[in-house]
Parts: structure tokens; C-alpha cells; sequence
């Protein structure tokens, strides 16, 4: 008889996810045991994956003849060196490598994402249009970005009538934190209402 795979994998999938779920009675063996599993699984895949990107990467370009791989191999394996005592400051070249491109990267996006994409969803040109909504939420938009950032101007005083400014700006992050918390905390909904209608409908098969 043909092993039905896709039975086999929703009944491991429903022992881990209730597994998961008895987290809200304590810490006990069952989740201990489906933590470390899922641990080692995870673990396990990215090495696997480390293994795969390696050898497309960089053996297998080397055995075709492409010698440009040989300064990332040979930095890749260096970082081994820290194991070996005599030998482990040869494994901060490596390190120092990643951390620097890492950062360049990093930074070139947060800057990207975080600053100029915010600085250009301000510029909203016309702020009044057609649709009465559409115009209210661009002034909404505008007010806020501009007594965000008033709040954090520190070369004066502000004192009153000037200081509403500071209060605008303090409601408005208190705004913008609280509709970040409330879609993590949808999201945390969403991510169990699809767990527990998986064990209820895939696998009991009651709905």
C-alpha cells in the first residue's frame, strides 16, 4: 500500500502546532520536545541550504574555471580558523568583510526606506483634491510628519501658543505606536485563527 505523504504531513503538522499551543498551560515536556525538533529542523535547512550555496556558488564555478570565487572561498575558510587558537585572528578578515558589507548594505536600505521613502510620501501634491476623504488624510499626513518632527527640534524653546506643536507631535508617534502595536497584534490573531482552523478543518475535518 502506497504512504499517503500529505495525511502523514498534516497529522505531524497538527501534533506541533498543539504542541505550540500548550504553552498557555506551562512549560512541559511536549513543547520542550516539538521546540528542540523544530529548532534542529530549522537549523538543519539552513545548513543544508549554507552547503547547496557553496557548491553552486563557489566550487562549482572554480572546477569551470572562474578564479574571481577563490578570494570569497578563501576568506570563507578562515573563518574556520578561529577553532584553532595559533590561527583564529585569520578568521576576523572574514568577519571584518561580512560586517562591513553587511553594514553598507544595511544602511543603504534603512536610509533608503526609512528616510527618503518617508521624506517623499510627504511631498503630496495637489493636498486637496476631488475626494473630500483623500484631501482630509493628506492634511492629516502633512500635520503630522511636520509636529513629529517639531518635537524633536532642540535648538529652542517652544513656549506658548508654540508648544501645541510638541503636544500634536507626542499624540502623533503615540498614533503611529499604536497602530504599529495593533497590526502586530492582528497579525498574532491571524497567525493563530489560521492554526486553529487548520487543526479544525484539515485535520479533524469537522468544518
Amino acid at each position: 500500500m502506497a504512504i499517503d505523504w500529505n495525511i502523514i504531513g498534516i497529522w505531524i503538522g497538527a501534533f506541533y502546532t498543539i504542541g505550540f499551543f500548550t504553552l498557555a498551560i506551562g512549560v512541559n515536556p511536549w513543547l520542550r520536545f516539538v521546540e528542540s525538533t523544530w529548532l534542529g529542523a530549522v537549523v538543519g535547512f539552513a545548513f543544508a541550504v549554507g552547503v547547496k550555496n557553496i557548491l553552486s556558488l563557489g566550487i562549482n564555478p572554480l572546477m569551470k574555471g572562474d578564479v574571481s570565487v577563490v578570494i570569497a572561498l578563501a576568506l570563507g575558510a578562515l573563518l574556520f580558523s578561529r577553532f584553532i587558537n595559533q590561527y583564529r585572528h585569520f578568521s576576523k578578515w572574514g568577519v571584518a568583510l561580512m560586517v562591513g558589507v553587511g553594514s553598507g548594505l544595511g544602511i543603504r536600505g534603512a536610509v533608503d526606506g526609512m528616510l527618503l521613502k518617508q521624506i517623499e510620501a510627504t511631498f503630496i501634491s495637489p493636498i486637496v483634491i476631488g475626494d473630500l476623504w483623500q484631501s482630509i488624510n493628506n492634511i492629516i499626513i502633512i500635520v503630522m510628519v511636520l509636529t513629529t518632527l517639531s518635537y524633536f527640534v532642540f535648538s529652542f524653546e517652544f513656549k506658548k501658543p508654540s508648544d501645541i506643536l510638541l503636544k500634536l507631535g507626542r499624540w502623533s508617534m503615540m498614533i503611529a505606536f499604536g497602530a504599529a502595536f495593533g497590526n502586530t497584534v492582528t497579525f498574532r490573531f491571524n497567525l493563530f485563527i489560521e492554526r486553529f482552523t487548520f487543526l479544525i478543518r484539515t485535520w479533524l475535518q469537522i468544518a
